[in-house]
């Protein structure tokens, strides 16, 4: 743990800091452009390019500090150009293989999960949580579900959502896709499917699509998924372009 006056840091914490510093070279810049002792800045420069953990768990603890304070500036003024998005994603559309991999495509994800809150008002504490984390400036990107009590609540904050639906004519392959992947956090697959497949035209419609009133409507065609789009929709110049328009 990394302990700073705005917040508490995990290893894997860092480890992604030092990832999208690394990965992202003009990001990275930006964290060393804010470091001002010029042997620490040396320091910093050769853990960014290391992009590893162990390497800067044996530098000097003032130098540690310096880089997460760094970054924490640099990350502050990125957010307040392009704001944490919360993208809310069907089943089926990679959220999983898009979060596992995420260092590849120099952005760094939360995966919320809804499953985790229970009972009357689980709703509103859902959101609170999902507010907690777009306010710690951690994240480009915070998967959440897609219950509509849930995305209305987000888009009464002003929260900046991504809504992700297939095309209809998209159900047999996805259904396809529940049976051959991994379905451990599915407690009733059966259930799991039926629900799916009484609602699907439903859910994949162009009303469904405007509930919670996202900033961002995509749609995934036949053979996509969401890795396919994210890089098309949020890369930071296509972002900074649509912002001037």
């Amino acid at each position: 743990m990394l302990f700073t006056k705005n917040a508490i840091y995990s290893n894997y914490d860092v480890q992604r800091m030092l990832e999208k510093s690394h990965d992202n070279m003009s990001f990275g810049k930006k964290v060393l452009d804010k470091i001002n002792d010029c042997s620490a800045w040396k320091a910093i420069q050769d853990v960014i390019s290391s992009r590893d953990y162990e390497t800067f768990e044996r530098y000097d603890p003032d130098v540690r500090r310096q880089f997460v304070a760094a970054f924490e500036e640099a990350i502050k003024e990125e957010r307040e150009i392009n704001p944490t998005i919360v993208i809310s994603a069907f089943p089926g559309c990679g959220k999983t293989y898009l979060f596992n991999h995420q260092g590849e495509y120099g952005f760094s994800i939360h995966d919320s999960d809804s499953s985790k809150f229970k009972g009357d008002g689980w709703e509103e504490e859902y959101v609170k949580y999902i507010l907690k984390n777009i306010q710690s400036n951690k994240y480009d990107f915070i998967f959440v579900s897609q219950h509509e009590k849930v995305l209305n609540l987000l888009n009464e904050h002003n929260v900046t959502i991504a809504k992700v639906i297939p095309r209809t004519e998209c159900k047999e392959e996805y259904f396809n896709r529940y049976k051959n992947r991994n379905n451990d956090h599915i407690e009733d697959m059966s259930k799991f499917l039926n629900v799916l497949d009484k609602n699907w035209d439903n859910w994949t419609s162009e009303e469904n699509m405007r509930v919670g009133n996202p900033k961002y409507e995509i749609w995934l065609n036949p053979g996509k998924y969401l890795a396919d789009v994210i890089l098309e929709n949020f890369s930071r110049n296509n972002m900074n372009k649509e912002d001037e328009e």
